[in-house]
């Protein structure tokens, strides 16, 4: 892996800044650095600009007509966790954790393209201090949101159709068969369902359809995608409205990046 691209995502445009300056500073100084300060870091956030956005594609896009090697490190948020494909690196390095485990499947769909030249596809996050996690509590935020056996219940107690959905949907690894379009999709649908946006009637449709679908065969990436179409109204998603950069860049993001940050 040390000649790979390298993907590092963080939630602040203020730590990929930060990192992008550091990284540039270690390659210039350190003579036994593998990739030189010439053809090294990349940063883009939601203030960069389309050349910026340009230059991303090209080093790091598989399917570009004419790919560069200008640089092998890029340095991003969550403004190119979809819609740009990245799958000229298969490392994604996730400097810090968001709260929405969702967002580290779409940050590992950027390189795990149907078309990748990789066999393995490498994944590594960082969390935060045991002191600040004690503060925090992330580190068991992600597991019990990560974890397939978690029971997940609604206050009620009882089963709730939203969360066993999501709770499919997270399931899903292989974002191979979808194109970006299926991606947004699925996004803006596991968002209206954490929102508790949808009909309690169409969760449980949808449910029961995903359930003979899971237990019938193993589950089927497209068919699945399919059963979301089928079944909830496009009205019951068009009033969501996606996070912005901005949004994903508050306080609480470049709290973590400090902690993980500091000497």
């Amino acid at each position: 892996m040390k000649k790979n691209k390298l993907i590092v995502f963080t939630e602040s445009k203020e730590t990929a800044e930060y990192l992008t300056e550091e990284l540039k500073n270690k390659l210039t100084n350190d003579q036994s650095a593998t990739v030189s300060p010439q053809a090294g870091v990349i940063a883009f956030t939601g203030a960069s600009s389309i050349a910026t956005r340009e230059k991303v594609i090209e080093n790091f896009d598989a399917r570009v007509r004419l790919p560069k090697d200008d640089y092998r490190i890029l340095i991003t948020t969550e403004v190119l966790s979809e819609g740009v494909n990245l799958h000229r690196s298969n490392v994604v390095i996730n400097y810090d954790i968001p709260w929405n485990p969702t967002r580290l499947i779409q940050r590992v769909g950027r390189i795990n393209r149907v078309d990748t030249s990789f066999d393995t596809i490498y994944s590594f996050n960082f969390f935060p201090t045991e002191k600040s996690n004690d503060q925090i509590k992330l580190k068991e935020a992600f597991a019990f949101a990560t974890t397939e056996e978690a029971e997940l219940k609604n206050p009620r107690g009882g089963q709730d159709a939203s969360i066993q959905v999501l709770k499919i949907l997270k399931a899903i690894r292989d974002f191979r068969q979808y194109t970006d379009d299926h991606e947004a999709y699925l996004k803006r649908v596991m968002n209206r369902l954490e929102e508790g946006a949808l009909p309690k009637q169409t969760a449980k449709t949808v449910l029961t359809a995903l359930n003979q679908e899971i237990n019938s065969s193993p589950p089927r990436p497209l068919k699945i995608l399919d059963i979301l179409q089928n079944n909830i109204p496009k009205e019951f998603l068009e009033s969501h409205i996606a996070e912005s950069d901005a949004r994903t860049s508050g306080p609480r993001e470049v709290i973590l990046s400090a902690y993980l940050i500091s000497k």
